[in-house]
């Protein structure tokens, strides 16, 4: 009997052991918490207190509206009027910021009296951030659901990495914030902190001294689709840097290769972060290789734009490691992340001076494996190239700028990596070339008034590109060679010879695009595809949809105004097919000599 009850007790412990949750571990909210603080210091984000923003806990949907309307700059509006709101549930602290938000269309409720107190999902918040970007969820020009805003906001950028889903928390909302600072407003005009320092809620210096994009990466590993994520964060984590030196005259150090030599020797070790202020006036005359880790260093200027010495540039070059049989390179470079090295983070811009010299330059280079980082704001302009990554090269590059180039504004060769989201590369020969395997971020890019294309993909590569620009180029989008351009609501219009032209195994995905007041609209040849559903194609030259071979799938385009007669013209397919089920037009199918009866057009 003895034995039975302790079996039985026996039975019931492991029961309870079993049946018992286990506590969730602590989430590490040490990025998050970098992001707030920079947030606070610009009067975007508020805790519980002072010290502490309960970064740990969900917020409630009351709270996600009046996080949005400080992230926004709205919110002493808010507290200043008279707004109403239909809803019985809201308290009285948040009866104003709910009514504003439900007013101006930022938010809504649960129901017709019931905003709802519980907590906000992901969901909810992102909604009601890309509201606040001029996006609708609204309509027949909604651009998404309010149940689903996933995807666009990845294609935006307010849904960086290591955002948690479920459960989301606060620390959740300081992170999305962050980002969308970053994010490229709806009507093109700015990024949201453009948009703020244009209506005074804090200046473009105060946004300077404590906004990194890159902290973005830190604690979560960046995404590039094709290839293995080994990618460390190369950021500095601190808030503001612990140590401050001055470079230029009347500064702590003549020239920049010397500030960063006494930034290696001395603080490197002991984990200090570095910034190098470039003193008014300062000159680039020297090439600066970074070999070693430089990234726990930020470079900022007291300029707007520091004006490189070209002619200092001239005769020094780098010689990138031999790989696959291919001739090493050896390039005249400004600043160069070479065979693991790693940059400081570049929050200035720099002009290059080519007076009395007709050579070649490039900008920022990372090769062999180097990274090179360059923050919102920052950039060069002048070279020959102006961002140039080769044979491994990582580049950090969102929402810099690398306009102005003599040849490619930027180049990314031979498995190398790119994020340039909201990135600018604008009045090239060539706004971007990808080749040889590479991958690169470029949703909400502007490549626009290239002299010749504004995104070439090439070589087996992989891009990104929601809501890119193109226009006012010769060639918008062109891919090549098995290269995949990811790209729906791509924008490239008034381009002379094409808008968006796959060849040779190409492929172009750009649904809900706009190639309007183009030679030709859309172009494939020998094998390339293009998926262009709901595509603007208004406005074309020679054709709108043209088929020299492969498959275009344009089901419910525009090819012209509702009141111009159809032509011929508006689909011609010489080989090929072309499905056009819901697109309005006239067709032509070539029977001609050299290729008779290839071509077809499905409606």
């Amino acid at each position: 009997m003895r034995n039975r009850v302790h079996s039985l007790l026996l039975c019931f412990a492991l029961l309870f052991t079993l049946t018992v949750p286990r506590a969730r571990a602590a989430r590490d909210t040490g990025r998050e918490q970098t992001m707030a603080a920079a947030l606070k210091r610009l009067s975007l984000f508020a805790g519980v207190s002072d010290t502490d923003f309960a970064l740990d806990r969900a917020p409630t949907r009351v709270e996600a509206v009046v996080m949005l309307l400080r992230l926004t700059g709205e919110a002493a509006k808010a507290e200043s009027g008279a707004w109403k709101h239909p809803f019985k549930d809201v308290p009285d602290w948040a009866d104003k910021y709910v009514g504003y938000a439900y007013t101006t269309g930022l938010a809504g409720g649960e129901s017709a009296t019931s905003f709802g107190t519980g907590q906000a999902s992901a969901a909810v918040y992102l909604t009601f951030v890309l509201r606040a970007l001029g996006y609708t969820d609204r309509g027949e020009g909604a651009q998404f659901s309010w149940d689903d805003p996933f995807t666009l906001a990845r294609a935006v950028g307010i849904l960086p990495d290591g955002v948690c889903l479920d459960p989301f928390l606060r620390a959740d909302v300081a992170a999305v914030s962050y980002a969308a600072l970053g994010a490229t407003l709806r009507d093109a005009s700015g990024t949201l902190a453009d948009k703020l320092i244009r209506a005074g809620t804090f200046t473009r210096e105060q946004f300077d001294l404590v906004y990194r994009a890159e902290d973005l990466f830190l604690g979560a590993e960046p995404t590039f689709p094709g290839f293995a994520d080994d990618l460390s964060p190369i950021a500095p984590k601190s808030e503001r840097p612990d140590v401050e030196y001055t470079v230029g005259a009347g500064g702590d150090f003549a020239n920049l290769s010397r500030a960063l030599d006494a930034a290696l020797s001395r603080h490197k070790l002991d984990g200090k972060t570095v910034s190098l202020r470039l003193l008014s006036g300062f000159v680039v005359k020297e090439q600066i290789v970074f070999r070693e880790d430089y990234s726990f260093c930020t470079i900022v200027s007291a300029d707007p734009v520091v004006t490189v010495d070209g002619n200092r540039i001239r005769s020094i070059t780098i010689e990138t490691v031999q790989h696959d049989g291919y001739v090493p390179v050896r390039l005249p470079c400004v600043f160069a992340a070479v065979k693991g090295g790693l940059s400081p983070t570049f929050r200035c811009r720099f002009s290059i001076d080519r007076s009395g010299y007709s050579g070649y330059v490039v900008g920022f280079g990372a090769m062999g494996g180097g990274t090179v980082t360059v923050s919102q704001n920052g950039g060069i302009t002048g070279g020959d190239v102006n961002l140039y990554l080769l044979e491994g090269g990582i580049g950090y590059c969102a929402g810099a700028d690398f306009s102005g180039a003599a040849g490619n504004g930027v180049s990314v060769f031979r498995e190398s990596r790119l994020s340039f989201g909201g990135g600018k590369a604008t009045g090239c020969e060539i706004g971007i070339y990808v080749d040889g395997n590479s991958v690169a971020d470029l949703n909400f890019a502007n490549f626009s008034n290239a002299r010749g294309m504004g995104v070439y993909v090439g070589g087996g590569c992989t891009v990104s590109a929601a809501q890119l620009k193109a226009d006012d180029c010769d060639v918008g989008v062109m891919v090549y060679g098995g290269g995949r351009y990811d790209g729906d609501g791509t924008s490239a219009n008034n381009c002379a010879a094409c808008g968006m032209y796959a060849t040779t195994g190409g492929e172009i995905i750009c649904n809900s695009s706009r190639a309007e007041n183009c030679g030709v609209a859309v172009q494939v040849k020998n094998g390339g595809r293009v998926f262009c559903d709901g595509a603007a194609l208004r406005g074309y030259g020679t054709a709108g949809i043209l088929c020299d071979g492969g498959l275009i799938y344009a089901t419910s385009c525009a090819l012209h105004a509702p009141d111009v007669p159809d032509r011929q013209t508006d689909i011609v397919c010489n080989r090929g097919i072309v499905v056009a089920m819901g697109t309005s037009g006239g067709t032509n199918v070539p029977d001609n000599a050299f290729h008779p009866n290839e071509g077809l057009i499905v409606r």
